[in-house]
């Protein structure tokens, strides 16, 4: 399986592959595997279900992390099953990403899928189009380990989407122990938070999560 994959594995040291105990390639992105090195369309499986009660027809739908697209190609076909005409972003860990997905034609066809990297982010922020799409308040679709490998780029949404079940959702993804408990015991009101937090003077006296959060807002 792996060696249909050859030419791409070890790009510039941040993207190898495995091979899942279920025999599915997975990419691993800066040392973080972006779908599940078990069995990918299982774990595929446990997100959708784990989401389905909040999608309905027309709920716009944000999926952080690509990966090699198990867990897209589950929602979309759900989606599909269900005729359902839901508008999807996604954020994709890295643009090579994107590219091999598409160069193997491992993306499910859906025309009102919308597919934008890390690298692309700051330029697709003053795009009228996404935000609109992020001002409709998105559900968020969280794929594997998509804290860790697009972690930048989440405290951005929590200021532009300002949804407080974000957090929530974000903290059940989370793998550092100490950063889950700080999220789920974070304040209700994440804008006023973030605007105190920029009001502060002194950096030495937040937490490492509260510079971090200053940092990135």
């Amino acid at each position: 399986m792996l060696n249909n994959y050859t030419n791409i594995k070890k790009i510039k040291n941040e993207i190898d592959l495995k091979l899942s105990k279920s025999n599915h390639v997975v990419p691993i992105y800066n040392g973080i595997n972006t779908n599940c090195l078990i069995d990918p369309l299982d774990e595929a499986f446990h997100i959708f279900k784990k989401y389905e009660s909040k999608i309905a027809k027309y709920t716009p739908i944000l999926v952080i992390g690509l990966g090699f697209a198990y867990n897209l190609n589950h929602l979309i076909k759900k989606i599909k099953d269900k005729g359902y005409r839901n508008n999807i972003y996604v954020l994709a860990e890295d643009k090579r990403l994107i590219e091999i997905c598409l160069k193997k034609e491992l993306i499910i066809d859906y025309d009102k899928l919308n597919i934008i990297s890390r690298n692309d982010f700051q330029k697709m922020k003053s795009s009228f189009k996404f935000q609109a799409f992020l001002r409709s308040n998105p559900l968020i679709y969280n794929s594997t380990n998509a804290f860790e490998t697009c972690n930048d780029q989440y405290f951005e949404l929590f200021e532009i989407i300002k949804s407080n079940e974000t957090i929530k959702q974000v903290a059940t993804y989370v793998n550092d122990l100490d950063l889950k408990k700080y999220l789920e015991n974070l304040t209700d009101d994440i804008e006023n938070h973030i605007n105190n937090l920029k009001n502060k003077t002194n950096n030495r006296s937040m937490n490492k999560y509260d510079y971090l959060l200053n940092l990135l807002t």
